[in-house]
């Protein structure tokens, strides 16, 4: 009897250990997802392309680039990449019209 006991104890602590990991690993991963959405404003964003491609913004979109957001930002026939998370420009380009 005292040996039933002692494996249901073991295997008790061994579930409570387990559940305590899996809470621990679910904080990391919320950790991460809330470092990676999206801190600046879209107004913002538009308002860095447009003062870095002089010119009017006409179209913004945020998209999801692996695990970062980016704001995409045309303007005239340029597109900046703004990261939503800094507002920092990750680069810019022609625009592609077919």
């Amino acid at each position: 009897m005292k040996t039933l006991s002692k494996v249901a104890l073991v295997g008790l602590v061994s579930v409570a250990g387990f559940i305590g990991l899996g809470k621990l690993a679910s904080a990391q991963q919320a950790s991460q997802t809330a470092a990676s959405v999206p801190q600046v404003p879209i107004q913002q964003a538009v308002q860095t392309a447009e003062a870095t491609l002089k010119g009017k913004a006409t179209r913004a979109e945020l998209i999801k680039d692996g695990n970062t957001f980016v704001y995409e930002v045309e303007v005239d026939k340029q597109q900046a990449a703004i990261d939503a998370t800094s507002g920092q420009v990750i680069e810019t380009y022609a625009s592609c019209i077919l």
